[in-house]
């Protein structure tokens, strides 16, 4: 049976159970020295590891507690500036950005957040965001990190399971499931977190054993960075084709990778480039690319400007390989179309 909300001081007309404990009140909230507890746990590794109540699959090492070594190598994403009772599609530290496929709610703990035994959490008062109910949320990172984790409760009372999967694109790196008994005495709170050789862009928390009533999680912590400030780079690759230029665009990003490339034909609207593009000789093509991480490329010309005819970042194909970049303008269109043809020879 749920009971009456125990986040934060006051009164809900819903139920809202986090799990707590009771502890000494000269107990001030600090986080025991994971370090210097017998209950600190060494990271293992394993493709498949499989204890009571832990199970990891795939290339990742789990980290189920706090330990000196996790919290001093990670930033923490402070929530305690979002407001009480307040939905948020994401939080950010102004390096990492986490989305939410789901609004999820900020609450304060009030009485504790930990286990009858420790230290399985870092803080017994800390804010933590609710998933509103769901079980199931899927979190999107702005920026690729090999190390990534949180504290995660069940909103109820009971032994249930949960699953974390760590993605990179839409390829699944590995999964962590833990197994959480939460009671008036057991705060049934855990770490999930995993480090990889493979940066980690999307996790999907859920859970695997049943209607939770949702979960919290506080927290929030991720390895080191690459900020990514480069945009990408295009490429066009040209070609006669029954009097018009046949164009194909090409598109690379070392770092957050291509979002999307884009063009736009004599100053128009841009449209998401799918196909190579069929272009008389007197028309102007500009294209660009986004990459995952929001920059911007500077639009690249093709076509009739006030100088001439221009050619920017080309490429063009003939029998003995590729050539290329070409950075070139003419005067005329027959100027361009007697180059390439030549080129492509």
């Amino acid at each position: 049976m749920k009971m009456k909300k125990v986040l934060s001081a006051g009164v809900l007309t819903c139920a809202l159970l986090i799990p707590t404990t009771i502890f000494a009140a000269s107990d001030t909230g600090s986080a025991t020295d994971p370090a210097s507890s017998p209950q600190s746990h060494s990271l293992l590794k394993s493709n498949t590891l499989q204890t009571a109540n832990l199970q990891v699959t795939g290339n990742i090492t789990p980290i189920t507690t706090p330990t000196s070594e996790y919290t001093s190598n990670t930033s923490k994403i402070d929530i305690s500036h979002l407001f009480n009772y307040n939905m948020y599609n994401s939080v950010t530290d102004g390096v990492q950005t986490i989305s939410f496929s789901s609004p999820m709610e900020r609450r304060q703990v009030r009485d504790s957040w930990e286990a009858d035994w420790g230290p399985d959490t870092e803080s017994r008062y800390p804010q933590v965001l609710f998933s509103d109910y769901k079980n199931e949320v899927t979190w999107n990172l702005s920026q690729p990190t090999k190390t990534f984790g949180f504290e995660l409760s069940p909103n109820t009372y009971g032994t249930y399971s949960y699953m974390v999967d760590y993605y990179s694109g839409t390829t699944l790196v590995g999964s962590l499931t833990q197994s959480l008994l939460t009671s008036l005495t057991n705060g049934g709170i855990k770490v999930f977190g995993a480090t990889s050789e493979t940066p980690f862009d999307r996790v999907v928390i859920r859970s695997a054993s049943g209607d939770t009533h949702g979960f919290a999680v506080a927290q929030i912590r991720y390895g080191e960075v690459n900020v990514d400030n480069e945009a990408p780079v295009t490429n066009a690759t040209l070609s006669v084709v029954m009097n018009r230029l046949s164009v194909i665009l090409s598109a690379a990003d070392n770092d957050s990778g291509v979002e999307n490339t884009e063009y736009r034909i004599n100053g128009g609207d841009w449209m998401t480039y799918t196909n190579p593009v069929s272009l008389k000789f007197d028309e102007q093509l500009q294209y660009r690319s986004v990459d995952k991480s929001g920059n911007i490329e500077d639009a690249k010309t093709i076509g009739v400007t006030e100088s001439g005819y221009q050619l920017e970042n080309v490429y063009i194909n003939n029998s003995r390989g590729t050539v290329g970049p070409i950075n070139k303008t003419m005067t005329t269109a027959q100027d361009m179309v007697r180059f390439i043809l030549n080129l492509s020879r």
